[in-house]
């Protein structure tokens, strides 16, 4: 099979597409590889350094990418002129984003706007950490993904942001209950105004790596370090170790990008 893809698809070696088959799609048919492997060559995001992820629940297929993948995709079709920043119906509690971005059409700077509501997006108290810690920056995201889609369809159909996919495998009674931000869901407070961080899991350390990936700015990346910190205690070693590693990583790239 992966002397197969590699030769029908001519971007990847076959030793490439197997260690994508055993480390990144390690669930995929043959089928669900060639289409990974087909949308990494024409969204042009490189999986290896994670911008570009196989996920699949319940049997199904999803590939999922960061907003940084999202713009990088826009960015590239040289039509992409910027976003406005969110607008939020409540800056205390928000229920709903609304981003705009700009497409060049017929050498027209045209806006493209689209709105994400968090009862349809906030996946719930399990894996909504990062949610409830940083409401604006999640809802914001998911407001942007959908402007960006309905700006270059050509070439984000098929593909959707992590953020979008959060609450991918809830089920509908779980949905139908959230109609705001829950402020009474955040985590109990501490003496001393600290919060008592919430039960950790695998899922709250997949949570986090994918925020590490999206964080675009220093203040962004710290925000995220201090929610290690909250839950680091129920952690797992392994999980601890990759985070810090991947966060480091990360402080180490945007450092760099920040002084250039």
């Amino acid at each position: 099979m992966s002397n197969e893809l590699a030769k029908a698809d001519g971007g990847y070696t076959a030793e490439q597409v197997s260690l994508i088959k055993r480390t990144i799609a390690k669930d995929a048919t043959d089928d669900e590889l060639r289409l990974f492997v087909q949308q990494c060559e024409r969204s042009g995001l490189d999986p290896f350094a994670k911008q570009i992820h196989f996920v699949k629940r319940q049997g199904k297929m999803t590939i999922q990418t960061g907003i940084d993948g999202y713009r990088l995709i826009a960015d590239r079709t040289g039509r992409y002129v910027g976003n406005d920043d969110p607008v939020f119906d409540d800056e205390d509690s928000p229920s709903k984003a609304t981003v705009t971005v700009y497409k060049l059409v017929n050498g027209i700077r045209c806006p493209f706007t689209a709105s994400a509501r968090w009862a349809q997006y906030y996946p719930g108290k399990q894996q909504g950490f990062m949610w409830e810690k940083m409401p604006h920056v999640m809802l914001g995201k998911c407001a942007e993904a959908l402007a960006l889609r309905k700006a270059f369809p050509q070439e984000l159909s098929g593909l959707y942001t992590n953020e979008e996919m959060a609450q991918a495998g809830h089920g509908q009674h779980e949905e139908a209950v959230v109609h705001a931000r829950p402020v009474e869901s955040l985590p109990a407070a501490k003496p001393g105004g600290q919060h008592q961080p919430p039960p950790a899991d695998t899922s709250a350390a997949d949570e986090l790596i994918a925020a590490i990936a999206d964080a675009t700015t220093l203040e962004e990346l710290d925000d995220v370090g201090e929610s290690i910190g909250d839950v680091k205690g129920k952690l797992s070693k392994i999980d601890l170790h990759a985070l810090r590693a991947a966060w480091q990583a990360k402080r180490m790239k945007l450092s760099g990008e920040a002084a250039a």
